[in-house]
């Protein structure tokens, strides 16, 4: 490289710089997760109630693993003390959050979900649903949420990795954690390595009451 070269690299490099600081980054449409470890939590006998289950494949095909039978599991007598605090935290996600008006919300439906090792979970959504979430019960791959928003028609090499260039966000499954999140969000499973069971508990939340507005009017009562 000659005196000229490396002068005029340099003063691009200047110039960038100073640009960078000149400009503003605006975050468009940020999607929230709500993640937080439920204060009372029982591991032991959360895991032996989920080896109790009967399990069967996934009817969509969106798990190498399996699924449970019941798709009530929070209406279990087993999870009364969980569902009270899933939905304690599933009201402020909402409503603080997301900034939503509703009476209430109710879980629909939930199930337990099972990878041995080699399983994953391939991407996928919730549907018939205003939010979801999943607790794990206990240690295991991550999940994934995907972000398929990203320019792919032209895909330069990444120089370093930024928050506007990553398209996975893994969240390591650690027993207690809850993450809930809107229902619209892609999400999988990592391949599982461990010899262990990984056991999480999915569910989906519906609001309850009267939503909307005079063209787009919804009531949706209570189950309960």
């Amino acid at each position: 490289m000659d005196v000229h070269t490396g002068h005029h690299q340099s003063t691009w490099i200047y110039l960038i710089k100073m640009k960078m600081n000149e400009l503003g980054i605006m975050d468009l449409h940020p999607r929230p997760l709500g993640i937080t470890k439920l204060p009372s939590f029982d591991k032991e006998s959360l895991v032996a109630f989920a080896d109790t289950l009967e399990y069967r494949d996934s009817m969509r095909g969106e798990y190498d693993g399996w699924i449970s039978v019941d798709y009530q599991i929070l209406n279990g007598s087993d999870f009364v003390n969980v569902k009270k605090q899933i939905l304690a935290y599933a009201l402020a996600f909402g409503r603080d959050v997301l900034g939503h008006l509703f009476d209430d919300l109710h879980i629909s439906c939930s199930w337990m979900t099972k990878l041995d090792k080699g399983q994953s979970a391939q991407s996928h959504s919730h549907t018939n649903c205003y939010m979801a979430g999943v607790l794990y019960l206990t240690e295991g791959s991550p999940i994934i949420f995907s972000d398929f928003n990203l320019p792919s028609y032209i895909e330069p090499e990444i120089a370093k990795k930024t928050e506007y260039n990553r398209n996975g966000y893994p969240i390591k499954a650690t027993p207690g954690k809850l993450i809930l999140f809107p229902s619209s969000l892609v999400h999988g499973v990592e391949t599982s390595s461990d010899s262990h069971s990984r056991y999480s508990l999915a569910f989906n939340i519906v609001p309850v009451g009267e939503m909307g507005y005079p063209t787009s009017f919804l009531r949706l009562p209570s189950p309960e």
